[in-house]
């Protein structure tokens, strides 16, 4: 930056596109119900995939593990599920009661 130019600042916070305030909270009612529905629509599908993924790992224990350790291999892999939905329940509350 040379002497010559000058950058200017402002005191004024940053303006929207829209200047009403309130416009963010003006959403029909219509759009709110149809995100709503893609959410749970998005949640239901990753359910079912969770499900579908945990049964594929357990038949692939027990196909690839010695049937002596494979109770091992599917508590170790149910502990790893368990502390998975732990730290994702944990986050959620904490974001949530922040």
């Amino acid at each position: 930056m040379t002497d010559t130019q000058q950058t200017q600042t402002t005191d004024e916070p940053f303006e929207e596109y829209d200047s009403d305030p309130d416009a963010a909270t003006d959403r029909s009612d219509a759009q709110y119900y149809a995100e709503l529905l893609g959410a749970g629509v998005l949640l239901l599908l990753g359910a079912i995939a969770a499900v579908g993924f945990y049964t594929s790992v357990s038949t692939a224990i027990s196909r690839l593990v010695v049937r002596q350790y494979e109770p091992l291999f599917q508590a170790a892999f149910n502990l790893v599920v368990l502390l998975v939905v732990g730290v994702g329940l944990s986050l959620l509350w904490r974001r949530r009661h922040a």
